[in-house]
């Protein structure tokens, strides 16, 4: 059988120019790969190209070199002039093919001497043999993953990228990485045509519980902002160890490293210490409900609250809330420190504790029931004193004893609401007190 422009011994010639030994691998294994080089180049120089790929395929698994491949290709690609059968001749046409576009792919083709005839020699061999298989050619990402066909149990076919042949049909192009779940696509494959396919493989996932405090810290995983610290779910992350970074104005930074395992949740609580040199503690408690605070125009939501700051000198300080006089004062806020701010908030119109208001309602009702069971019991006194009886005696009586009752807790009421009006401070001003204390190192 006749190829155009080639025969065997011009390929055996070739392979005579381009066997130079591996010179890859190190110690007994680039001695083997060195002894296999040889024999298989005794082997290809005979004819004998059966046994020369074995000792190139030896010596290309001790030391993958570019001239290996490109020898093991020569060598398949005369076997398969050779073969009289026509699936062999079909197989190793295609590992030809293989070989051939592997040594194409790598970045060192051309290096030595040779190398611009070897590249030539290839690219020829490639676009001849593209004619006689079926082939796909398999990118992914990430790059370097196993490529299979059809199924794992039959071998890896190498890593992405990659070219290979393939009998025509629907053929099944699996990949694996590790730390990826393993990708697949469907491809139909015609004699005298390659496919390209591209697959992207999705990482491995683990879990991973993270509780922080304090709770609005930030988190970096792997030098990247992640979306949530504190929250119900636990966060996925790819598996494999990652780095992360936790930071809080005002609390030293916090850097851990925690290994994602497929399938399985991890935990990780981390308390924030203070960096003191930094971090000043703004305290402020209210008598009044639904109190919102304000430091230097930033909000710090509802009173009572503690807050950590990197503010530090005089700051601007709002305390308001409904029905309410606000309180706008400055404090001094410094590293290492807490500022307690205390505030009674006034209320509008100078007005008395509601307590004394009630006071008053209680001692004037208490009157004006007096004067109205007096009233009654004048009245008794009058049928009494027309027609004696004693029944008109005890409701007289009685009615008397509840009039004096009532007219003696009313003035109690009158006169303990009149002294406490007199005695009671207006509140219609706040009140502050301003306390400044020391740091421990901790948390907040």
């Amino acid at each position: 059988m006749k190829r155009a422009g080639s025969s065997i011994s011009a390929l055996v010639c070739a392979a005579s120019v381009a066997l130079l030994a591996p010179s890859s691998a190190r110690g007994d294994d680039a001695a083997e790969a060195r002894l296999h080089f040889e024999l298989g180049a005794r082997d290809a120089a005979a004819g004998r190209f059966a046994t020369a790929i074995e000792h190139f395929a030896a010596a290309y698994r001790l030391a993958p070199t570019t001239r290996t491949v490109f020898n093991l290709a020569l060598a398949h690609d005369a076997l398969a002039e050779q073969s009289r059968e026509a699936r062999a001749r079909q197989t190793h046409s295609e590992r030809a093919f293989e070989c051939f576009a592997e040594f194409m792919d790598r970045a060192d083709r051309a290096d030595g001497d040779g190398g611009a005839e070897r590249e030539r020699t290839a690219r020829d061999a490639l676009a001849r043999l593209r004619q006689l298989v079926a082939s796909v050619r398999v990118q992914t990402q990430p790059v370097a993953a196993t490529v299979y066909i059809d199924r794992a149990e039959l071998g890896s076919r190498g890593t992405s990228p990659r070219s290979l042949a393939a009998a025509p049909g629907e053929r099944t192009v699996i990949v694996r990485a590790p730390g990826y779940l393993e990708g697949r696509a469907r491809v139909t494959l015609v004699r005298g045509r390659t496919e390209e396919i591209t697959i992207e493989l999705a990482p491995e996932r683990g879990s991973l519980m993270l509780s922080v405090t304090p709770a609005d810290a930030t988190l970096s995983v792997d030098g990247a902002p992640f979306a949530a610290v504190q929250s119900a779910q636990p966060l996925q992350l790819s598996i494999g160890v990652h780095r992360l970074v936790l930071r809080r104005d005002g609390y030293q930074d916090a850097a851990r490293d925690v290994e994602i395992r497929a399938g399985q949740q991890s935990s990780l609580q981390q308390r924030l210490s203070l960096d003191l040199s930094r971090a000043s503690v703004l305290t402020v408690r209210t008598d009044a409900r639904r109190s919102t605070l304000r430091a230097a125009d930033a909000a710090l939501g509802e009173a009572p609250v503690s807050r950590v700051l990197t503010l530090t000198g005089a700051t601007q300080l709002t305390i308001e809330a409904p029905a309410r006089i606000a309180w706008r004062g400055s404090v001094m806020l410094r590293p290492g420190r807490e500022t307690s701010v205390e505030v009674s908030l006034g209320r509008p119109g100078g007005h008395r504790p509601y307590w004394i208001h009630a006071l008053f309602a209680v001692g004037g009702a208490s009157l004006v029931a007096a004067i109205t069971t007096g009233s009654l019991a004048w009245g008794e006194r009058s049928q009494f004193d027309a027609q004696p009886t004693r029944a008109r005696l005890d409701a007289v009586t009685t009615q008397n004893a509840v009039a004096d009752a009532l007219f003696v807790t009313g003035g109690a009421a009158l006169t303990a609401a009149t002294i406490a009006w007199l005695l009671a401070r207006d509140t219609s001003e706040p009140r502050v007190t301003i306390r400044d204390e020391g740091l421990r190192d901790g948390v907040r």
